[in-house]
């Protein structure tokens, strides 16, 4: 999906299955397509991030052209979201995606989870942390 302006929006309470699924919602798949990128989101509130495989290019090509000394910390914050992304990750003909290890600990997932579009990307955020998150 070469389209930068794509705008993901809505969101929708799923369940984590035993096998650490979970199903991303047509509306969503039928923008960021398939494989996918999934990676931490972005702020103090600790989410999943999927990004589109366009989408995820843009980012690579962002981090190939940062210089280093001239913004350090932006720079290694790059490089942490970059080394700890899964990228052509498939969603599954069930609109299923697999989420790995250490991003459900790193988001703080529990079984009960919200599917939100988040501008170009859709974010798997814990229910409660959604809920408080929008609620402050």
């Amino acid at each position: 999906m070469g389209n930068a302006a794509m705008n993901l929006n809505g969101n929708y309470q799923q369940t984590v299955d035993s096998k650490n699924r979970v199903i991303i919602p047509q509306k969503f798949r039928s923008i960021i397509g398939n494989p996918v990128t999934m990676m931490r989101g972005i702020g103090d509130e600790r989410h999943i991030r999927i990004a589109s495989a366009y989408r995820w290019d843009e980012l690579c090509e962002k981090f190939e052209n940062m210089d280093e000394d001239a913004s350090p910390r932006e720079y290694r914050k790059m490089r942490i979201l970059m080394s700890t992304s899964y990228s052509d990750l498939n969603i599954d003909g069930q609109g299923r995606i697999t989420i790995p290890a250490s991003l459900r600990e790193y988001a703080g997932l529990s079984r009960e989870v919200v599917v939100a579009g988040a501008g170009r990307y859709v974010e798997i955020w814990d229910r409660e942390a959604f809920e408080k998150m929008i609620n402050e």
